[in-house]
């Protein structure tokens, strides 16, 4: 599948939606929308495949390799958060500029010599700050961050984000949000966690 419709929508007259214009309907939906036209057995595979795209878009345009990537990312249990989900769960937010990675305890590691591997990526250090997460930043421009989560749970650290509207990841086999409505309306909480604001 390509993202088009094998039934393709009419316009009032009956005649089909040129296939560009199907497409950036797709691309302009929420999560929210396309899980529900995910329901419809003829959109199963089409929003599939749209996912997919949008996140092989994000990962490509990091010099990643997409497949591969997404594959680490399931063997190790690794999540991509940050304004890379926000971009696919809310299309309408700044396309990212940075990618930003999460990954359970003791799989730091194996995550970053996947990246320390990958072409134009060199490891940077920095000093190790454990509060939610352990940072180790790699980059092209600072472009990825992995953290490490205190808990076999690499979704620990997305719950101690400051809002709501952060709170969404793509894994190794598809998108979450946690807060899907509030965020498709770009509203969002604002999320103390476990720090005090005053």
């Amino acid at each position: 599948m390509n993202g088009v419709l094998t039934c393709p929508p009419t316009d009032e007259n009956g005649d089909p939606l040129p296939a560009d214009i199907q497409a950036l309907i797709l691309d302009m939906l929420p999560l929210t929308s396309l899980d529900a036209l995910s329901k419809l057995p003829l959109m199963r595979e089409v929003i599939r495949a749209k996912l997919k795209a949008k996140i092989d878009n994000i990962l490509t345009a990091f010099s990643l390799d997409a497949d591969a990537c997404l594959s680490m990312m399931e063997r190790a249990g690794a999540i991509l958060s940050g304004s890379a989900a926000l971009y696919v769960v809310a299309p309408g937010y700044a396309a990212p500029n940075d990618l930003n990675f999460y990954c359970p305890k003791h799989a730091a590691k194996g995550v970053a010599t996947y990246f320390s591997r990958s072409p134009g990526y060199t490891k940077v250090s920095n000093p190790t700050i454990r509060v939610v997460a352990e940072r180790s930043p790699f980059n092209i421009l600072d472009a990825i961050t992995l953290s490490e989560s205190i808990s076999t749970s690499p979704l620990v650290p997305l719950f101690s984000f400051h809002s709501t509207t952060l709170m969404n990841c793509i894994s190794g086999r598809g998108v979450l949000s946690f807060y899907p409505k509030l965020t498709e309306q770009y509203v969002g909480e604002l999320y103390e966690g476990l720090f005090q604001c005053r």
